[in-house]
């Protein structure tokens, strides 16, 4: 659902501007979302991943963000 050029979710790029130093704000979102984008369901939660992997999960999509050209 996330890359670089989405429109129905937040971008790589948006999520990395909101949380770059923060990976523990990535987890708590994907625990409890809330709605971004009114015309468009809201994202599910992934609190059944777990810590570890929600920690993991959140990392790999600062990285790839911070790795990922401006557009």
């Amino acid at each position: 659902c996330h890359s670089s050029t989405t429109k129905t979710a937040p971008t790589l790029a948006e999520i990395h501007n909101l949380y770059a130093n923060d990976a523990a704000k990535v987890v708590e979102w994907a625990k409890a979302p809330q709605r971004k984008r009114m015309r468009f369901e809201p994202m599910p939660s992934f609190a059944h991943l777990g810590e570890a992997r929600l920690k993991a999960l959140a990392g790999y999509m600062l990285q790839r963000a911070a790795e990922t050209p401006p557009q």
